[in-house]
C-alpha cells in the first residue's frame, strides 16, 4: 500500500533503512553469515522489488522502465545490543570491521537492485546519545547529559564479557564515537563504490551571527559549522578534521593514521544534507574549570 502510494504521487525515488539488527541478530558473522535467512531479509528484498515494479505515473519513459529507484541506509543510529554490550557500540574501534561486514553482507544480499548507497544517516547524531538506546540517564546532571556516550554499570560486567569502558569523559567519547564512525563509513565505501554510488546523511543548521560585522560572532559562526558538518566533511574530503577543532581539542581528538588518510579522502559519491532550522551564533566566554567537553571546546552561544 505504501509503494502504490509512493507511486500515484509521483515519486522518482525512495530511501529507506536497513536495521542491522534485523538483517543479523548475530554478530559473529564469518563462521556462517550467508546462511542468514530472517524474515527481514525476505521484507527488504520485497520492499526493494516492489519499489521497481512500481513506476511512477509522472515518470518519464526512462524511469517508468526502472521503477521507483531505492536509495538504501545501512545505519540510522540502531546499534545491535550484542555489540553495544561487548564493546560499547561506536566508542571502541572494534566496531569498525564488524560494521564493515554488515555492509558487505547488505551489498550481497541487496546490491544487484540496489545502486545507491549511504552508510550512515546524521553520525553527529550518535555521539549526542548517552547511554543505551540513545536515554539520558537519571544520575548525570546538567549541561553534560546530553553529550556523554557511555553509561555503564559495574553490574554490566557481571553478565556481559564487556570490553566497554564505564562512564566516560565527555570532553573524549564524543570524538571517539564520530572518529569510528568516520572509519567505519570509509572501509565500508571502499568495498563497494568500484561499481556503484555510495555517500553519506549529515545534518547542519544554517549558522549566522548574531551580530553581523562582529568579528568574534563571525569566528563564532564559522566555528559552529565546524564542530556539526566540518566535523565530517573536512575528513572526508582532504583526511583531517577542522583547524579549529585540533586547536582547541588537542590530545582529546583522535588522530587519523596515513592508510586510515588514504581510505577516507573522497570517500564518497554524493553527499544528503539534512537540514531543520536555521541558528545564530555568538562568541562564548573560555569556561573556567569543570570537565572538558564539546560544548566548552566550540566556545558558541546560539539562539534560534
Amino acid at each position: 500500500e505504501d509503494v502504490q502510494i509512493l507511486k500515484k504521487i509521483g515519486l522518482k525515488a525512495f530511501r529507506f533503512s536497513i536495521s542491522w539488527s534485523r538483517v543479523l541478530p548475530i554478530f559473529r558473522w564469518k563462521a556462517g553469515w550467508r546462511r542468514e535467512r530472517g524474515r527481514s531479509q525476505i521484507l527488504y528484498n520485497d520492499l526493494i522489488d516492489e519499489l521497481h515494479a512500481n513506476a511512477s505515473f509522472l515518470s518519464t519513459k526512462e524511469v517508468f522502465l526502472k521503477g521507483i529507484e531505492p536509495f538504501v541506509t545501512l545505519f540510522h543510529w540502531d546499534v545491535p545490543q550484542a555489540l553495544e554490550d561487548k564493546y560499547g557500540g561506536f566508542l571502541s574501534p572494534n566496531i569498525i570491521a564488524h560494521f564493515r561486514d554488515y555492509a558487505e553482507l547488505c551489498f550481497w544480499k541487496f546490491g544487484d537492485r540496489v545502486k545507491h548507497w549511504l552508510t550512515f544517516n546524521e553520525p553527529s547524531i550518535l555521539r549526542n546519545a548517552p547511554g543505551r538506546g540513545g536515554t539520558s540517564p537519571e544520575h548525570i546532571k546538567g549541561p553534560l547529559r546530553h553529550h556523554q556516550c557511555s553509561v555503564w554499570h559495574e553490574s554490566l560486567r557481571q553478565f556481559h564479557n564487556s570490553e566497554a569502558t564505564e562512564i566516560g569523559d565527555p570532553g573524549v567519547e564524543p570524538y571517539k564515537v564520530s572518529h569510528n564512525q568516520l572509519l567505519a563509513h570509509a572501509f565500508a565505501v571502499k568495498l563497494y563504490k568500484e561499481n556503484f554510488q555510495i555517500g553519506i546523511v549529515l545534518t547542519s543548521a544554517r549558522v549566522e551571527p548574531l551580530e553581523e560585522g562582529n568579528p568574534k560572532d563571525i569566528n563564532a559562526r564559522q566555528r559552529a559549522l565546524d564542530f556539526t558538518l566540518g566535523w565530517f566533511i573536512g575528513p572526508l574530503t582532504n583526511g583531517e578534521y577542522p583547524s579549529s577543532m585540533t586547536t582547541r581539542v588537542g590530545n582529546r581528538l583522535p588522530r587519523f593514521a596515513t592508510t586510515d588518510i588514504n581510505v577516507l579522502k573522497g570517500s564518497f559519491d554524493f553527499i544528503g544534507i539534512n537540514y531543520y532550522t536555521g541558528e545564530y551564533a555568538t562568541d562564548a566566554p573560555i569556561p573556567i574549570g569543570g570537565k572538558k567537553n564539546k560544548l566548552h571546546d566550540r566556545r558558541r552561544g546560539y539562539d534560534y
